[in-house]
């Protein structure tokens, strides 16, 4: 297990960040989709889902790490939920999938937030300062696979 490799996965509605991480600390391979404003949520899925066996064409991967979801609830604050029904899609053609390797379903909550100097340099945009640019869904993602190293050693 000591060349772990573990695919990290933001799902979005609009951008869906992808890290191939080893065990190491290396990115491997990172991906950032980008949904067209006329695209439906469904092909985007799809293509999302497309997006990891392409990955797995040509990497290692012993394990993926999906962010999971948060149940809307009137103390959020939200009113409009189709952006979470977006990500529920997307969530759903990478999650009920039947990978040929574990899949971790990952808490959501803050990944991706972490200073700036604790990602890897090709997470981070060439003018980004506050880390409010998109490769955030990859510093996501890079946080997801980072936990899902954990759960999966964790799992044996």
């Amino acid at each position: 297990m000591s060349d772990l490799t573990v695919l990290g996965v933001d799902p979005g509605g609009k951008w869906t960040g992808m890290v191939l991480r080893a065990h190491t600390g290396d990115v491997i391979v990172n991906v950032l989709g980008i949904r067209d404003d006329d695209e439906p949520i469904h092909e985007y899925g799809a293509a999302m889902r497309e997006t990891l066996f392409e990955l797995g064409d040509g990497h290692q991967i012993d394990a993926i790490a999906l962010e999971g979801l948060t149940e809307p609830n009137p103390h959020m604050g939200m009113i409009n939920v189709g952006g979470l029904l977006d990500t529920a899609v997307v969530y759903g053609a990478i999650g009920a999938w039947p990978w040929p390797v574990p899949v971790y379903i990952v808490e959501p909550g803050g990944h991706g937030s972490a200073p700036l100097a604790a990602y890897p340099g090709e997470l981070i945009g060439e003018r980004e300062k506050k880390g409010t640019g998109v490769l955030k869904h990859c510093r996501s993602a890079w946080d997801i696979a980072g936990v899902g190293c954990v759960m999966h050693r964790a799992a044996g």
